[in-house]
């Protein structure tokens, strides 16, 4: 199996076609601009007059419809979802806080209820 890009995760994915049907009406002429579904600004040129189609450089701003199609997609596939939990991240905190203070010599009651201390 191949690598996944941005770009076929967001507009050829056969996985994510239901899910992207907004993004795509959205994006309408623009579908398959990366650069313009992420906020960027593109360097593309208009093929009619050669003109870049986001505008000049020092003028242009992000399309937040786009901006928010584009969110809107990545959170309906669930594809980027955090593997841990808000009360697992939190445990994971309170473990390193108590593993800091046991290297850093203080008194603490271990795991099996002894107390130590290092020297």
């Amino acid at each position: 199996m191949g690598v996944e890009s941005v770009q076929h995760f967001l507009f050829y994915c056969p996985k994510w076609r239901n899910e992207r049907t907004k993004l795509r009406e959205a994006m309408a002429d623009r579908w398959g601009d990366l650069a313009y579904a992420l906020g960027g600004w593109s360097g593309r040129r208009d093929r009619r007059n050669s003109r870049f189609v986001d505008g000049p450089r020092e003028k242009w701003k992000p399309n937040l419809k786009i901006i928010k199609a584009t969110i809107q997609f990545v959170i309906k596939t669930k594809r980027f979802q955090p593997k841990a939990t808000i009360a697992e991240y939190t445990e994971g905190i309170e473990a390193r806080a108590i593993e800091d203070t046991r290297v850093s010599g203080e008194m603490v009651v271990s795991d099996d209820e002894s107390v130590g201390s290092s020297l």
